[in-house]
């Protein structure tokens, strides 16, 4: 699965800037001082801009960094001289590259014409003569005007940073209408115990004053509490609604899309769209957009028959795709279902058999929610023959991380002959939730309501044991339950209570159950980012600010039922699990914050503990505080380089068995071999760099 550029893009854009600007007054630099510190700097920004480029595929800027990287190696090498004609040429290479960022941040792709400047810097670096190009031989390829819009003179435009800075702002202000109420509750104990000390001194004449003016104290702080209460929440609403968007911005396309591709594989099939006009957070929207496409023509290519079997079925000749859109408890609920021929579980058992994930027998015992859980793996297809449209193992593993990146809740129902119907329910906006306040001992968290399906109070006399694992009968099936403290790592199991709180919950078609200690009522709350200290906890999805100040835990339940799933067969009840047994953990080193941030996010996202160091040092430090299971590394990097982290690795005999892969744009034979005989297990260029890739390297050396 190749890498989804645009989530991406504006931190290249950031980095490449930051790594230009740090480069042009490096070259300006050794024009008058030959340093051989600030050469090595230079050529590590450089290959830094090369390697990123080539991780996005952005082919015009890998070759004209390139060509700049090799006058800086030539000059290195003493092969040519830097002279004023030579630093103009490189300067210009720079202003070209800056253009280039321009375009992309409007078209998204690097379309400049590099070539006359390539060709410049290869002559440059082979020490033959070159020209200066003109400034209109290195203009963009694509000359029209970009991205121009008309705005209209009753609006303005605002970034969704500016947005999203004031909303934590609004989220800070929660601290003044907690302070009144704080206030108020001082104010009227005051006024209590100068009431009752009152009722002792009838005619002192000085209590019966401070007792009134308590009083008065209490009423106008109720009445603060009360106003600030109201002012913050409709300030709020007002800011959020700036980030919202009707779904109709993507739906509206699909009417032609279910036309255009029933047509193409012989098909009619028509598109009711229910509930367009309801708003959602415009990054939400931009990540629905991706799930609604897959599932879309997943339903034309798989579900909806030709005319001809269709009318032997008794079905109308053309078949249905209804999408719904509607808010349910400060959420979005969007079902998408057609009248087709339902997934083929057959197939599915089939392929399992077939890719020797089980045997026939263990296959056939297999529930639809149990098969349902195969369609969303990475490179599992059912498709007898590979198209542009299916066969190819992607589609519905993209469905399954989107709906999980948007904190959202996926599950399928499908019947034979029926059809199939999608239902996803994802918040209105990250900036706010509905959720259920629970307790884990003394610790309070917050459970996102779209991801809980039932909360009731279980005897423990209905708890089952079901291969030495705690479960329980729900709607006709057997669910594992666990304890929320166990998950969580914090205090022993009370096993002598009379019963548990139970909370059912759903994450991609799968249901587990977890017992709490306490539940609250369900209330909406907004939310705050995870503090800088705490953004290495995949566990939280944010924090919120209770009445106390404290700062109260945003479970984020798909991690939590990976957790869940990845436990020991162990008496639940009587030991803790081990976390850092219980997941891989693997280093990525790169002094690229870029690069480190796509390879710790690819690696995050297939379940895996990641932690980030920006070079060898500082990864050598982090060796010997924790275990780790992998290392990821680039070559070139400040300080200690990956050529020498790998041979202090191999050289440390607690380390040494450590698996580990370079990631790096360098491309030689010769760097190749250097790395094999170094014990680098693999070596992954950046341009061949894939999803799929580096996760079937690591999952192949991790086992």
């Amino acid at each position: 699965m190749a890498i989804d550029k645009s989530r991406y893009i504006a931190r290249f854009i950031d980095e490449v800037g930051e790594n230009i600007t740090a480069s042009q007054s490096l070259v300006i630099a050794l024009e008058s001082d030959d340093d051989a510190e600030n050469l090595g700097v230079l050529l590590r920004h450089l290959h830094t801009i090369k390697g990123s480029a080539r991780m996005l595929e952005f082919k015009n800027i890998e070759s004209l960094s390139h060509a700049v990287e090799s006058v800086f190696i030539a000059y290195k090498e003493g092969r040519i001289k830097l002279k004023d004609k030579g630093i103009k040429l490189i300067l210009s290479a720079f202003d070209l590259l800056r253009e280039s960022l321009k375009t992309l941040a409007i078209d998204k792709t690097d379309s400049i014409n590099v070539n006359v400047l390539v060709s410049e810097l290869k002559l440059m670096a082979e020490n033959e003569e070159f020209n200066l190009p003109a400034a209109t031989k290195i203009k963009a390829l694509d000359t029209k005007e970009h991205g121009k819009e008309k705005i209209s003179k009753n609006t303005i435009r605002i970034s969704l940073e500016k947005i999203n800075g004031i909303i934590r702002d609004i989220a800070a202000q929660q601290s003044i209408e907690v302070s009144s109420k704080t206030l108020m509750k001082t104010s009227r104990d005051l006024a209590i115990s100068l009431q009752a000390y009152a009722r002792s001194q009838p005619k002192n004449s000085a209590i019966s004053e401070l007792l009134s003016n308590a009083n008065r104290l209490s009423n106008s702080a109720k009445n603060l509490a009360a106003d600030c209460a109201v002012s913050v929440k409709n300030f709020y609403d007002a800011v959020v609604s700036l980030r919202m968007v009707p779904l109709s911005t993507i739906l509206d396309n699909y009417t032609r899309f279910v036309f255009d591709m029933s047509a193409s594989l012989g098909k009619q099939a028509d598109v009711e769209i229910v509930g367009k006009e309801n708003e959602i957070d415009k990054h939400i929207i931009e990540l629905l957009g991706e799930i609604f496409l897959h599932i879309i023509r997943n339903a034309i290519d798989h579900g909806i028959e030709k005319p001809s079997d269709r009318i032997k079925l008794g079905k109308t000749e053309r078949g249905k795709i209804v999408i719904n859109c509607s808010r349910e408890s400060g959420n979005m609920k969007i079902t998408i279902s057609d009248d087709g021929r339902g997934i083929d579980y057959a197939a599915i058992r089939t392929k399992i058999v077939e890719n020797n994930i089980m045997d026939i027998e263990a296959a056939n015992a297999l529930d639809t929610d149990e098969l349902n859980h195969y369609m969303f793996q990475s490179g599992f297809s059912t498709a007898k023959v590979v198209s542009d449209i299916s066969g190819r193992g992607v589609g519905m593993d993209v469905v399954a991380a989107n709906v999980e990146q948007v904190k959202g809740v996926l599950f399928v129902e499908s019947t034979k002959n029926i059809g199939t119907k999608w239902t996803i329910i994802v918040p209105l906006s990250f900036s706010s939730i509905t959720g259920f306040p629970i307790m884990s001992g003394s610790r309070r968290l917050i459970v996102p309501v779209n991801y809980v399906e039932a909360m009731f109070l279980l005897n423990t006399d209905d708890i089952i044991s079901v291969v030495d694992r705690p479960a329980i009968a729900y709607n006709n099936k057997i669910i594992k339950l666990y304890y929320i403290d166990h998950l969580l790592d914090t205090i022993d199991i009370k096993t002598d209570r009379d019963s548990y709180f139970v909370a059912i919950m759903r994450d991609i078609d799968d249901l587990i159950a977890i017992c709490v200690d306490n539940v609250e009522a369900m209330r909406s709350v907004i939310v705050k980012p995870l503090p800088k200290t705490m953004h290495s906890f995949s566990l939280y999805a944010g924090v919120v600010l209770s009445e106390d100040y404290e700062m109260v835990p945003i479970l984020h339940i798909p991690t939590l039922s990976k957790i869940a799933k990845q436990t020991k067969a162990i008496d639940m009840k009587s030991r803790a699990v081990d976390r850092e047994q219980a997941f891989e953990r693997i280093l990525v080193v790169d002094d690229s914050t870029f690069s480190r941030d796509i390879i710790c996010d690819i690696l995050r996202s297939d379940g895996f503990i990641v932690d980030g160091a920006s070079d060898g040092s500082q990864a050598l430090n982090l060796l010997k505080e924790r275990r780790y299971d992998l290392v990821c590394s680039d070559i070139n990097m400040p300080n200690i380089d990956g050529w020498t982290l790998a041979r202090n690795i191999r050289d440390a005999k607690e380390l040494k068995d450590i698996p580990i892969v370079f990631i790096t744009s360098r491309s030689d034979q010769a760097d190749i071999d250097r790395a094999k005989s170094l014990g680098v297990d693999r070596y992954i260029v950046k341009n061949s760099f894939k999803n799929k890739n580096l996760i079937t390297v690591v999952r192949e050396l991790i086992k």
